[in-house]
């Protein structure tokens, strides 16, 4: 948290903001963005980092991309993965809400999984098996 309050610190100098101004555009306190700095908040929420993160982004987007590195560079694509819906929301990955964001293409995968893990785990290798024989007579 230290080395990222002193990036913060960095970033917010070299833009001529204010901790006032860093902090609204990232939706935290003005103490928050102090604290942070100054190497004194040890702990921040999730949201809070991906709050700040994605303010200084913005600026960084502003930036020629030829003085960037290829890991800030990196960086700013990682936080397009993580848009944020509103002001107050928690992160959505991709820009997809919370409640539809799916891991799997196919939702039948989640179910089979669901099944899988609703088991034991010393039965799980005879429904393995089970689906394995199934699948193959399906197949052919």
């Amino acid at each position: 948290m230290r080395t990222f309050g002193s990036i913060l610190a960095f970033l917010r100098g070299f833009f001529g903001l204010t901790t006032a101004e860093v902090a609204a555009e990232a939706g935290v306190t003005e103490g928050t963005v102090i604290r942070l700095e100054e190497g004194l908040l040890l702990e921040l929420s999730f949201i809070d980092v991906i709050r700040i993160n994605r303010a200084m982004a913005q600026r960084l987007r502003q930036v020629d991309k030829a003085l960037l590195t290829p890991e800030i560079s990196g960086f700013l694509e990682h936080l397009d993965y993580l848009a944020m819906p509103d002001e107050h929301g928690p992160p959505s990955p991709g820009g997809v809400s919370i409640q539809r964001f799916r891991i799997f293409a196919d939702p039948m995968v989640k179910d089979l999984l669901d099944v899988f893990l609703g088991l034991p785990r010393e039965r799980r290798g005879v429904l393995l098996e089970m689906l394995r024989t199934v699948a193959g007579e399906l197949a052919s």
